[in-house]
């Protein structure tokens, strides 16, 4: 019986943590884009450098519409052929590409690659090809971000299978127990 009442006791636990967890969750309005903004990027300790024209933009409209055209370009632009000698895979110091809601794209080079190469020369490159290709979106001087970033370690979460297990060992335990 303790068991039973265990068992369901974990499981309205379970339950109202799931329900619960989106419960006073405001979706922010975007940030104010503009020269200032993008400028101000810079003080952030691991961008290395920035490239191209931020347009101002204050209505939220205006600005969801800059992030879709920004994040289709973003997808384009991680599988771009141009890029890929920059890659780490291929031997080059980028290991992320995409937008950000700061309203441009980012370039993401490994931090244990610092020192291994010449950065002017591959950020200049590299924005060339960008900005290049951003013409195919209306878009001139593409605004791009260039950062340190260190390697994501994927960490094992606990997820379900914690909730699982402990379930597992108490049928097990109550059946054991009978």
């Amino acid at each position: 019986m303790k068991i039973k009442l265990l068992l369901g006791l974990l499981l309205v636990v379970f339950t109202i943590g799931m329900a619960n967890a989106d419960d006073g969750v405001e979706i922010s309005k975007l940030p104010d884009y503009g020269p200032e903004q993008f400028q101000a990027l810079l003080n952030k300790p691991n961008v290395i450098d920035i490239r191209g024209t931020m347009p101002e933009l204050v209505l939220e409209e205006d600005k969801k519409t800059w992030l879709d055209k920004i994040n289709r370009f973003g997808l384009d632009t991680s599988s771009a052929v141009e890029l890929k000698p920059y890659m780490e895979k291929n031997g080059g110091p980028i290991i992320m590409t995409g937008y950000s809601s700061d309203g441009c794209l980012f370039i993401s080079f490994n931090t244990n690659a610092k020192g291994t190469f010449d950065e002017t020369k591959y950020i200049n490159n590299i924005y060339e090809i960008l900005n290049n290709k951003s013409t195919k979106l209306d878009v001139k001087d593409i605004p791009v971000v260039f950062e340190y970033e260190s390697i994501p370690v994927e960490e094992e979460a606990p997820g379900f299978t914690v909730f699982l297990l402990i379930m597992v060992i108490l049928v097990l335990y109550g059946k054991a127990h009978k």
